[in-house]
């Protein structure tokens, strides 16, 4: 359930990060509060069970508030405060969502075909066409295999932005760990994976300084 080594593979020195630190066994920040649809399978905002499906904790109400007061809500506090602080800068901002993925299904995964090397996360108000199609350029030109919304969908946008503001732009970024890991260990083709997810960064960024002009 580790995104492994992922707060390094996409450092980008123009970015402006949100970085969530602790395992999502714990709290999976990228889950709804209330009514998530991953809770059937005991995996909403405070996983009950693991990967596997089998029983991981119980908690009570009060534990859970507690878990969402201390983790969930200082990051997407943080993520909306620096959406914010963009937005008054230059009127736009850019989100993007980052992610490594297993090369085979898990049981709760929805999606169990083919896995390729990257997947690229959108959503229909926040994330524009060119955008993806600058993307899909950068993975051909690299000689990667990608899919779009598939295995994985969806981009994370600040609950007052979502389908409200179409300055706020997102995207997310899944790599398949085949393509940089070795066991629990960085592969050979680390540095070759890195700089693939550069080059989507860089575009990305040079989207984002040409917001005016597109």
């Amino acid at each position: 359930m580790t995104d492994w080594f992922t707060d390094e593979l996409f450092e980008h020195e123009d970015s402006d990060r949100v970085v969530c630190d602790i395992s999502r066994l714990v709290c999976d920040v990228e889950r709804f509060v209330h009514d998530d649809p991953m809770e059937q399978y005991g995996m909403g905002v405070c996983y009950t069970k693991d990967s596997y499906g089998n029983p991981l904790r119980t908690y009570t109400a009060e534990e859970k508030h507690s878990i969402i007061d201390d983790y969930y809500i200082p990051h997407h506090s943080s993520l909306t405060k620096k959406v914010s602080r963009t937005l008054s800068l230059v009127n736009h901002a850019m989100i993007v969502d980052c992610h490594s993925f297993n090369d085979y299904p898990m049981p709760h995964n929805s999606y169990d075909g083919i896995r390729p090397d990257f997947c690229i996360g959108t959503d229909q108000y926040h994330t524009p066409q060119h955008v993806i199609d600058a993307m899909v350029d950068v993975l051909e030109f690299n000689q990667v295999t990608y899919m779009i919304d598939a295995p994985f969908a969806g981009s994370i946008v600040p609950l007052p932005y979502y389908r409200k503001n179409k300055n706020v732009w997102s995207v997310m970024i899944e790599v398949n760990k085949r393509l940089y890991m070795d066991g629990r260990n960085k592969s050979s083709s680390w540095l070759q994976t890195k700089k693939v997810v550069d080059d989507l960064l860089n575009i990305i960024n040079d989207m984002e300084n040409n917001y005016e002009n597109i």
